[in-house]
């Protein structure tokens, strides 16, 4: 089967993450990186409907889980595709990337400047 059609059915509210919510589904990233390795295009449009506030799944905390995937994954894709999120998702979902971003627990922020 296809890796990115089974992100597209079993990507729902209160999908199980990778930390720790005791479930028998797959967790999401695992379901996003087999995604990715099948056709990242696909997978990207999809974490945004995962998070669309309007047209998609309406799932916010599922799409901050995956835009904090691909942040790890493809952080270039992250800072190509930033102007999307208010367009589908709210302005405050920046905020809350950034803030998922920042790792308070050790007092250090994750966030790295990209000098072009």
């Amino acid at each position: 089967g296809s890796a990115n059609v089974d992100l597209f059915f079993h990507s729902v509210p209160s999908m199980p993450s990778s930390r720790g919510r005791p479930s028998g589904k797959v967790p999401l990233e695992e379901m996003l990186e087999k995604a990715w390795e099948e056709n990242p295009e696909v997978c990207l449009k999809q974490i945004f409907l995962i998070g669309s506030a309007r047209e998609g799944k309406q799932d916010r905390h599922s799409f901050y889980e995956a835009f904090q995937w691909l942040w790890w994954k493809d952080p270039a894709t992250v800072l190509a595709n930033l102007h999307h999120v208010p367009e589908c998702n709210y302005w405050k979902a920046l905020l809350e990337f950034l803030a998922r971003l920042c790792d308070l627990d050790f007092g250090r922020c994750h966030v790295y400047l990209l000098v072009g």
